[in-house]
């Protein structure tokens, strides 16, 4: 009789203490559906932070890409595919004087099926804003091009 009080007691503490889950994933940061960048199956090259501006962003790419990015490009014919994603910085809630990625301040894509260094015959797109709108300025593209070609890819095992 005593084991099943302690059993039911048990069971009541159990099923009373009922705890609210949070959701761990930044939502902010995440991409809209329309953006495809998940099925691009690209992974992660470098990142950097740029403290003045409060920005941090990631430079995504496929393996070719990456081999042209370690190697100072490689054979032009296979298709080497660029994404540098910028978000805006927020405070972290969980741990203090830390920032993490807040809002998608933009995108840009890179694709070519020549040589890196070839920038007549590369396709550049910028996106911007959360929502990822399509830009139809291209006004500072070789220099866009060139800021995001000169980066180096961390040293991963």
């Amino acid at each position: 009789m005593k084991y099943i009080f302690f059993v039911a007691v048990l069971f009541c503490v159990a099923t009373a203490c009922k705890q609210e889950k949070k959701e761990n994933r930044n939502v902010q940061a995440s991409f809209p559906v329309s953006f495809t960048f998940n099925q691009a199956e690209l992974k992660a090259i470098t990142s950097s932070i740029n403290p003045n501006a409060g920005t941090t962003s990631t430079l995504y790419g496929n393996t070719a890409a990456l081999q042209a990015l370690k190697y100072d490009d490689v054979q032009p014919g296979e298709e080497k595919k660029l994404v540098l994603i910028t978000w805006t910085q927020k405070e972290d809630e969980r741990w203090w004087g830390a920032k993490i990625p807040g809002t998608i301040k933009n995108a840009e894509v890179i694709q070519t099926s020549t040589s890196l260094s070839d920038l007549e015959h590369i396709t550049y797109l910028r996106y911007n804003g959360a929502q990822l709108q399509l830009s139809s300025d291209t006004s500072h593209r070789e220099e866009r091009l060139h800021s995001i070609l000169a980066m180096k890819p961390s040293v991963m095992p």
